[in-house]
């Protein structure tokens, strides 16, 4: 009896988290827009793209040129939260790192345009990630927050490994592992690639 107490009383927890959570990553509806900003630089295909950042929603997509193009709009309440965000944006080669800083009090919506083949790192703490049309190694990883993919194929990838703790994950051609909590999937397929998809709190889907 005591380890069914412990597992309901986990389960509780959890929720109760995923909820709070949930409230504290949405802009509030009176939420006022700070400025749009947009940089761009240089960059050649089959290079790699790092992008960290506190609280936001993540878009990458397949961009039309050898470039990175990154657009970014703030989210608060704050009248000075836009001002107070910064983005330390490099360039070293074939190595690109966005890192995002901002206030606790607001988000930041991104947009960002790479090259159709570029691996993706991405590590954010509470919101979404979407990645459209990029081919790539992709390790991508939130706390709290959706994650979607496409496209992911059986001839896309070589590795392919995702898990949620409180969420499902959505992907046709693939076996969906049930644990107790959580769901995970891992599969091998014929390509190159290694896609690795983690979010704690959050549905996963593979298109």
């Amino acid at each position: 009896m005591g380890g069914k107490l412990n597992r309901g009383m986990l389960f509780v927890g959890l929720v109760a988290g995923l909820v709070a959570a949930s409230f504290a990553a949405t802009p509030a509806a009176a939420a006022t827009q700070g400025e749009t900003r947009t940089e761009t630089r240089a960059f050649a295909p089959g290079g790699s793209l790092r992008l960290t950042m506190r609280a936001g929603d993540v878009r990458i997509l397949k961009g039309d040129t050898d470039q990175i193009r990154v657009r970014y709009t703030s989210e608060s309440r704050h009248g000075d939260f836009a001002e107070r965000v910064t983005l330390r944006f490099d360039v070293r080669g074939k190595d690109a790192t966005l890192n995002f800083h901002m206030p606790s009090h607001g988000d930041v919506a991104v947009q960002v345009e790479v090259p159709a083949q570029t691996d993706l790192r991405v590590n954010l703490n509470a919101g979404n990630v979407t990645v459209r049309g990029v081919e790539g190694n992709k390790d991508l990883q939130v706390h709290v927050g959706d994650i979607e993919v496409e496209p992911v194929t059986h001839a896309s990838y070589r590795r392919l490994d995702a898990s949620t703790h409180i969420g499902d994950i959505t992907a046709a051609e693939y076996v969906r592992v049930r644990g107790w909590i959580g769901n995970s999937v891992k599969s091998d397929g014929t390509g190159t690639y290694r896609v690795h998809v983690r979010t704690r709190i959050g549905d996963i889907t593979f298109d």
